[in-house]
């Protein structure tokens, strides 16, 4: 990808294939087709559209990404973080629901979901990789947006 910058005294320069930039006040994350996205895609899913914007959480999975990790891996780390080592089925569908649409799950969403989770129809890491990779979600985290302003981390 390349990048068109203005520096604060006016020089211009074109940046070809850089994934980092760091500057004295922040860094951000270019590679939204990479690391960064998938990162985007978690925090959006697991955290609501806001999480995206915690550049701590944002630099904890660069990290974990680009030293080698999977993006499943750290959906599973996330799992754990936010749900337990045992998620209740209940639980990550209203979640789920409520960071893709900002209102309470109604009931038969919660059964119809926490069922399939809990007969093994479908594993925690499957849904979660579907809302993260979701439409709903891409649009909430303004995927689209971050791939031209890039993503702040820490």
């Amino acid at each position: 990808m390349t990048w068109a910058i203005t520096l604060s005294n006016g020089d211009k320069d074109t940046l070809v294939n850089v994934e980092r930039l760091s500057f004295n006040d922040t860094r951000l994350a270019l590679d939204l087709d990479g690391s960064a996205g998938s990162t985007a895609k978690l925090l959006g899913a697991f955290l609501g559209s806001d999480g995206v914007a915690n550049k701590n959480f944002v630099g904890i999975g660069l990290q974990y990404l680009d030293a080698g990790g999977t993006y499943e891996a750290l959906i599973e780390l996330a799992i754990s973080t936010v749900f337990g080592e045992t998620p209740n089925s209940r639980s990550v569908v209203a979640t789920f629901y409520k960071n893709l649409t900002g209102q309470q799950a109604p009931e038969d969403i919660i059964s119809t979901y926490a069922s399939l989770l809990d007969n093994g129809d479908l594993s925690v890491l499957a849904l979660s990789l579907q809302v993260a990779d979701s439409e709903i979600n891409l649009s909430n985290i303004d995927l689209v947006g971050l791939t031209s302003t890039g993503i702040e981390y820490s």
